[in-house]
């Protein structure tokens, strides 16, 4: 997994598997964009994973946002080379995201039927602007209200690779939903749009295990 330029940190602070340099600096002005509480109609896209936000969190008055932005961030790529790592150990047609994959995607069909089934590429290659649409909007509104009660983490944030065939790099990632994310990679992984990744990843994988050998 090469990490994008944007996300590099200190080498006293290098990311696991990180196969470029990363300043910890650059990430918050790459992610200033997706502050919570930025407009109503935004989604949580860095609602990060163990560390719920509050219900009256203002993150334009909050104390130490830049240190927070920090760690939403870090939280965010380290998720990242956790499903990465996945797609390179387990065959994506036998991967298990929630115990509630089969109504998510059953769900993600139901509102989403030309992304769900790839037409015209739209699953394989997501179209930002598209999803960033007032139309698009409203539509993943209504879709991840369906999991707001049951899907633990629904809106934490998380990146996405935009096309399924490659690897998390600066122009191939997006932020998106936990909720998102999981509709998005279970209908890539039922479809075998992530074959190519598990073989990239799975390679990347043997690789590293490689070179450790004495």
């Amino acid at each position: 997994m090469t990490l994008p330029r944007f996300f590099h940190k200190p080498k006293t602070q290098q990311l696991r598997g990180a196969g470029t340099a990363w300043t910890i600096q650059d990430i918050t002005v790459n992610l200033f964009w997706i502050r919570l509480s930025t407009s109503a109609n935004h989604f949580h896209a860095m609602d990060i994973p163990s560390d719920p936000i509050p219900k009256n969190f203002d993150a334009k008055n909050a104390p130490n946002l830049p240190e927070i932005e920090k760690q939403f961030a870090v939280r965010c790529i380290e998720q990242a080379e956790t499903y990465w790592n996945l797609l390179g150990a387990l065959s994506p047609k036998a991967m298990k995201l929630t115990k509630y994959d089969d109504e998510i995607f059953e769900e993600f069909k139901t509102f989403f039927p030309d992304m769900a089934s790839n037409k015209d590429g739209k699953l394989q290659k997501i179209d930002e602007d598209e999803m960033k649409s007032a139309k698009g909007k409203e539509t993943w509104r209504n879709f991840i209200s369906k999991f707001e009660k049951r899907v633990a983490d629904f809106n934490f944030g998380t990146l996405i690779r935009t096309n399924a065939n490659d690897d998390y790099t600066e122009r191939n990632t997006m932020f998106i939903t936990r909720i998102q994310f999981y509709a998005i990679e279970i209908a890539r992984n039922r479809l075998g749009l992530n074959d190519r990744a598990h073989t990239l990843a799975k390679k990347e994988w043997e690789e590293k295990r490689a070179s450790r050998k004495p």
